[in-house]
């Protein structure tokens, strides 16, 4: 057995024992899970609440909306990027609904930087929140 031969077997060894032992552990990272904030918006007798899942660059929203008053409730989702703003609304009508969308920013350099968050009864809007991509 030839010298090279022994130094590229010994390279093959060492490639697979990084790879059994987790030494590079350190490249699964981009793989890892998801950040996930939780939101709360008050409003004086109506709320929101949920999640927000920061995806490499787009987001997903999920929760409820509540509606207490007479009227309707809608709350508003403006998502920031670096350039613009990505704008979604959910609204109930006399109770609770549910909602879970994507807010699709994986086209856009730096993706969702954050979400600011907002109620508004029957066109008038209060309360608000921002929340900031970890």
């Amino acid at each position: 057995m030839g010298f090279r031969s022994t130094l590229r077997r010994l390279g093959i060894f060492c490639v697979m024992l990084v790879a059994v032992s987790g030494i590079g552990a350190g490249f699964a990272t981009a793989a890892s899970a998801n950040d996930v904030t939780n939101f709360q918006v008050n409003g004086p007798s109506d709320e929101t609440a949920g999640t927000i899942t920061w995806f490499n660059r787009s987001i997903g929203i999920q929760g409820y909306v509540t509606d207490s008053t007479s009227g309707w409730t809608t709350v508003k989702f403006n998502s920031h990027t670096t350039d613009s703003i990505l704008q979604a609304t959910r609204t109930a009508n006399d109770g609770t609904t549910p909602f879970a969308f994507n807010v699709d920013a994986s086209d856009v350099v730096g993706g969702v930087l954050r979400v600011y968050i907002q109620l508004c009864n029957t066109g008038i809007c209060y309360g608000g929140a921002t929340y900031w991509r970890p």
